[in-house]
């Protein structure tokens, strides 16, 4: 059985460093991730229609798809929990562009605030924090906990030196644009928010597989367009609630950061994986998605 290294430093700056971690296993990834994707209370995924449309031939980026990935459906009724509505209050607050300095204002503060307090409330979240709590790698308390998850998923950095332009939660919940291209944008919700405001438009398929179980949900992997942008393959999980990727993913981070993080949803092993970006002496998220 792998077995994770201990790591002798501290990942955000609000996690307690204390060289007492315990390795964490592969098949406790993997019992621990099942039961994420079981408890997601706020899965959606069977009331979703989704057009997977044709698949994209290797090295293309022409449109094979005739129709949105995701056909409109009752989203205020469906989308309706506490963990839904405080994402999209962050859908007007980011400069997509790497090259533009993030306003952090009192609002925006408060924002991200309420919805770290959103999620810690759900039990995805509360299983995680347990778990890596008694492993030594965030904090026990319950306060500290949600400082170091803002921190680790809010705090800017610069991609772009001298300039703080990006953020773990910008780069993987929302995208942004480097070189002309689409970086990151790994979440269906915002990717279901900007189809309805004719901003995205989904080309096809590269791979996807269904996933079932007590929940179901699918992994999917495509190139789109965000108005004149080509992201030309990102993968995205679609149905699955906020709470529980943000869960999955933080779990990787802290287990196999910059490694492949084999997980279980439902009837599906798949490998996630996170990107650390170092910056000012900190381990903070890069990026986080499913690799398919």
């Amino acid at each position: 059985m792998r077995v994770a290294t201990v790591a002798l430093v501290c990942l955000t700056a609000a996690a307690v460093c204390t060289g007492s971690r315990s390795p964490i296993s592969d098949r406790e990834i993997l019992e621990l991730s099942a039961q994420l994707f079981d408890s997601d209370t706020n899965n959606v995924y069977d009331h979703l229609d989704v057009n997977t449309g044709g698949r994209v031939p290797y090295g293309k980026s022409t449109d094979y798809a005739q129709a949105p990935l995701l056909e409109p459906f009752n989203a205020t009724r469906y989308l309706s929990a506490p963990t839904y509505t405080a994402l999209v209050n962050f859908y007007n607050n980011y400069e997509r562009d790497v090259n533009t300095n993030e306003r952090h204002t009192p609002e925006e503060h408060n924002e991200q605030v309420h919805f770290i307090n959103k999620i810690t409330e759900t039990p995805a979240i509360n299983k995680v924090k347990q778990f890596l709590s008694r492993k030594g790698y965030v904090p026990s308390s319950v306060n500290s906990f949600k400082r170091t998850m803002k921190a680790l998923w809010f705090d800017f950095y610069g991609r772009r030196r001298g300039k703080l332009t990006s953020s773990g939660f910008e780069h993987v919940l929302l995208g942004e644009v480097k070189n002309r291209q689409v970086s990151g944008f790994h979440n269906w919700v915002y990717f279901y928010f900007l189809e309805r405001k004719n901003q995205v438009n989904y080309l096809g398929y590269k791979k996807y597989k269904l996933i079932r179980g007590r929940n179901t949900a699918m992994v999917i992997k495509f190139p789109f367009k965000w108005d004149s942008y080509l992201k030309p393959v990102t993968s995205m999980l679609v149905g699955t609630s906020p709470e529980v990727e943000i869960s999955l993913f933080t779990l990787c981070f802290y287990a196999r950061p910059d490694r492949n993080c084999r997980v279980k949803l439902g009837n599906q092993q798949l490998v996630l994986k996170t990107h650390t970006y170092r910056s000012g002496g900190r381990s903070m998220i890069g990026s986080a998605y499913v690799d398919l």
